[in-house]
């Protein structure tokens, strides 16, 4: 049951018609006293404790039932039951939230009766942090801590973006604990993932402040516990719920003079006074050649890896073979904090060299992680579930068209194999800056002509979600990829030999590779194949990929016989294949 000593704490709690009184053991309705079971009872007066705070299913068990071990679904038995005589629903009365696969919050407003309390419980002790327990150590961040230490003292809001699983939580914590000092330890930290009403945002901040609103009016309790003094306020998963947070927190930044705001989202908040720090993967070698065991380990997420996995295998051993397919899973991962560590956990089990081989396939996505995780963070599959779901239909759609480009792409790229009477060209381009904005597409901008490229697990994701589609929707897609690089060796035949025509077209070669493994396959057009082997010849002759290109040319040529096209194509193929001989 819940904690004696917390129920007599105090005076009665009023809400609407009811009337709690934990020391008496007592609920009345207009007066009149109501019949409770003793567990929904306890509940009540848990979830009223901290209106506004979403408590989890554990906490709630291990509140209620103490000392025995139930079900889930026992609390939501006596749960259920406590609505019905609540009368939760009925008329608009609203008492209790339900966060999906989190817990409850009580979102009614409270008064409480008997002696004379403030609006505004007093503020936490000087020690009380209201930040979640930092880890030993943050690996390969160390520059991002010392810029944003440096930077968020003078400055109002600064917003860490980035992708889903890079690393933005655990960042904003250990800044949370090492800022503390600054802020006369009034720092307070609000995990938004649990929540999904945005209508409580503001309940939910005061929650995690520590703060009772008396008043029915959060945000005004919130602004008058910061006052004029310092205050670090840490908003971590905005982006689900990005513009009640924004709204929310240009308030506090403008009428809080002291308080500083940290936010954590995959897109900025995108207010008055942000500042916004994108936040870069881990750094991975980007050539192995030449470099030493020691030296792959120094890259940070490479050592994350090597850390995970013993952790997980403490008699695994790393060689310096085993190091490299870790530097090489590193970069297919992108260098993100979360599948190195999903993918070391499941080297430690299965082996790296197996894990190596079935990175990136669809059932790489449900490699399992911390059970103690968030829910949405414990499998590649919820993380995406979760950034997914939060797309607009146009954005889902281009997102999973896109998987079909293997590497860079360009927005022209895309938008010729994406567009089509269903969603129009400017609808693309709006989309895939949507899609970078929310760090799901990776923008290159280091060469003359800007290109994009999603991670791996990312592309896995999308392609699995393209092929629910159906086949056809399918097919059609890989067709136009196909053809559009068709289109592009045919304009430039003439540069292939040229060095800077070879350099851009090398960037494309896992593009070509797929449309001519399509074209060729069962699904696959003969009409595309054909040609497409043979103006990609003379680009695998230039960049010597000679077996790759009699390969091709055989192929060809065998199709040739049942598919007759022009003979200068026939010419062509069968003049690349002894040259490549």
């Amino acid at each position: 049951m819940a904690d004696p000593e917390t129920q007599l704490r105090g005076g009665p709690l009023c809400f609407g018609p009811f009337r709690l009184s934990p020391g008496e053991r007592l609920l009345t309705k207009d007066g009149e006293p109501v019949e409770i079971g003793g567990r929904s009872f306890d509940l009540l007066v848990v979830l009223t404790e901290q209106p506004g705070r979403v408590l989890s299913k554990r906490e709630l068990l291990k509140r209620v039932w103490p000392d025995v071990i139930v079900e889930d679904g026992s609390l939501r038995f006596h749960m259920a039951a406590l609505r019905k005589l609540l009368g939760d629903g009925t008329d608009g009365a609203r008492y209790i939230a339900t966060q999906i696969g989190v817990g409850y919050a009580f979102v009614s407003p409270i008064e409480r009766q008997g002696a004379p309390v403030p609006e505004v419980v007093t503020r936490p002790l000087a020690g009380d942090i209201r930040v979640p327990a930092r880890l030993p150590h943050l690996i390969g961040r160390e520059r991002d801590v010392a810029f944003l230490m440096e930077r968020v003292i003078d400055t109002p809001l600064f917003s860490i973006v980035g992708a889903a699983g890079l690393g933005k939580t655990s960042l904003a914590i250990e800044l949370g604990h090492r800022l503390a000092p600054a802020f006369a330890n009034r720092v307070a930290f609000v995990d938004f993932s649990m929540l999904e009403n945005p209508a409580i945002v503001p309940s939910m901040i005061a929650g995690a402040m520590g703060v009772t609103d008396r008043r029915n009016d959060p945000l005004a309790a919130i602004l008058e516990h910061i006052g004029h003094e310092p205050f670090l306020l840490i908003l971590d998963n905005c982006e689900h719920l990005i513009e009640q947070a924004a709204s929310v927190a240009e308030r506090i930044v403008s009428e809080a003079p002291g308080a500083r705001i940290v936010s954590t989202s995959r897109e900025p908040l995108r207010i008055r006074d942000e500042h916004v720090l994108r936040l870069e993967a881990l750094e991975f070698p980007g050539e192995l050649d030449g470099r030493t065991l020691e030296e792959l380990r120094a890259f940070p997420a490479v050592r994350l890896f090597c850390e995970r996995a013993t952790a997980a295998d403490s008699a695994l051993t790393i060689d310096y073979e085993a190091m490299q397919l870790i530097a090489q899973m590193c970069r297919r991962l992108g260098g993100l904090a979360l599948p190195i560590e999903l993918a070391a956990v499941r080297a430690a089990t299965h082996g790296i060299v197996a894990t190596a081989r079935q990175l990136g396939e669809r059932f790489s996505l449900v490699w399992p992680g911390r059970r103690t995780a968030q829910p949405r963070q414990q499998t590649m599959q919820a993380m995406l579930d979760w950034s997914y779901d939060l797309l607009s239909p146009a954005e889902q759609v281009v997102l999973e068209r896109i998987s079909v480009f293997v590497g860079p792409f360009s927005i022209d790229a895309a938008v010729e194999v994406v567009a089509d009477a269903g969603i129009l060209a400017d609808e693309v381009a709006a989309a895939m800056d949507s899609l970078t904005s929310k760090s799901l597409l990776v923008p290159d901008t280091s060469r003359r002509t800007s290109t994009y490229r999603l991670l791996e697990m990312t592309r896995a994701y999308a392609r699995e979600k393209l092929a629910l589609r159906g086949r056809d929707a399918q097919r059609e897609i890989a067709r136009r990829h196909a053809n559009y690089f068709l289109g592009e060796l045919e304009a430039a035949e003439e540069a292939i030999n040229l060095p800077q025509g070879t350099g851009q077209l090398r960037l494309q070669l896992g593009n070509i590779r797929n449309a001519l493994d399509w074209s060729f396959g069962s699904q696959g057009d003969p009409k595309i194949a054909i040609p497409l082997a043979a103006v990609s010849a003379p680009l695998f002759l230039a960049l010597s990929h000679r077996i790759e290109c009699r390969a091709w040319c055989s192929r060809a040529l065998e199709r040739i016989r049942e598919y007759p096209c022009d003979d200068s194509l026939k010419t062509q193929l069968e003049a690349a294949f002894r040259i490549a001989g």
